[in-house]
């Protein structure tokens, strides 16, 4: 089974590392951005 994709923003690095390891070891593939137009540009 494919993992669920997240995408998260937030300017803050460190709240969005803890949210992306917290996510991925709950089995989501996650990808991150800082800022809304990097996140709307992202793959």
């Amino acid at each position: 089974m494919t993992a669920a994709r997240v995408l998260l923003i937030k300017d803050d690095p460190d709240i969005l590392r803890i949210l992306k390891l917290e996510l991925q070891e709950a089995g989501y593939r996650v990808s991150t951005a800082e800022s809304v137009m990097q996140g709307l540009t992202s793959d």
